[in-house]
């Protein structure tokens, strides 16, 4: 029982941690941050699929307890699936997270997409508004002329 007890607590503080990382509202301030968030969101993700094994081993020593007919096990098979329905709940905050993660990194990337244009705007602009290019310029063909 004693190292039930031990891996239960040790599962119920890995969870406070995973679940502190899922809640978070940091979604980066710029493409490079989001590219970080994601990556550490990936290796949270294998984390997370790294301790299947031990709620595994949680399950089995639970049912070890039940059918040995412990003298704790009603403790025992509470204290099991509230760790294995806290495990198990944690898929849907992880998919939001990954999913919030990557619509910012589609919004961060069409930030600087449009910054690279307004920029290159900015750098064409003057010669446009050149006295020289409006004397230089071919007059618009008939296909361009506005319709009156």
């Amino acid at each position: 029982a004693l190292l039930f007890n031990r891996a239960v607590d040790d599962l119920d503080a890995w969870c406070d941690d995973v679940e502190g990382h899922l809640a978070s509202e940091d979604h980066g301030r710029d493409l490079t941050s989001v590219k970080k968030l994601l990556k550490k969101h990936q290796r949270l993700e294998t984390d997370i699929t790294n301790h299947l094994g031990a709620i595994k081993k949680v399950e089995a020593m639970a049912r070890g307890f039940d059918a040995a007919g412990h003298f704790m096990n009603d403790d025992i098979q509470a204290r099991a699936k509230t760790i294995i329905d806290r495990y198990y709940s944690l898929r849907e905050p992880a998919q939001i997270r990954r999913e919030n993660l990557e619509d910012a990194k589609l919004l961060q990337q069409f930030a600087r997409d449009v910054e690279e244009e307004v920029s290159w705007i900015e750098e064409k602009l003057p010669l446009a508004r050149s006295p020289q290019t409006a004397a230089t310029a071919s007059p618009p063909s008939p296909t361009c002329r506005r319709s009156t």
